[in-house]
């Protein structure tokens, strides 16, 4: 992936997901679809509003969503719709996918990040993420 993906963070994400998936320990359609989007180029239309509803999304989730887009509120398109004047591509929608869903840090930055925002101390972050993980028994 590393030729196809010239950003690491990108190649490690799609490298993981596709793992996963080809040895059956993870059942999803959007991580390929993606995937073969950004393989081929390919562009598609997005709207500017949230459309769909996910049931099931807040108290017994099937995904593996982030935590920001459980409560997505529903709107409406306005019609009759208009077709632009002319074919655009959002790069910055491209750019804000990349970052908070392909390229991501890993979860121990992310997570030592957030705990520093917050002014913690080192120790009381490692008390808490042994604490975590013995609770998960990860």
């Amino acid at each position: 992936l590393n030729h196809i993906l010239t950003d690491k963070k990108e190649s490690r994400f799609f490298r993981y997901y596709l793992d996963k998936i080809y040895k059956n320990k993870f059942n999803t359609w959007d991580f390929q679809w993606s995937f073969i989007l950004i393989l081929n180029n390919f562009k598609t239309i997005v709207p500017n509003v949230n459309l769909i509803k996910n049931l099931g999304y807040l108290y017994d989730p099937t995904g593996i969503g982030a935590k920001k887009f459980r409560k997505l509120r529903i709107k409406k398109l306005n019609f009759p719709l208009q077709h632009p004047k002319s074919n655009k591509f959002n790069d910055s929608y491209d750019e804000w996918c990349k970052n908070n869903f392909y390229c991501r840090e890993i979860f121990i930055t992310r997570f030592y990040k957030k705990f520093k925002k917050y002014n913690y101390s080192i120790p009381y972050f490692l008390y808490y993420c042994t604490k975590r993980l013995l609770k998960h028994k990860i």
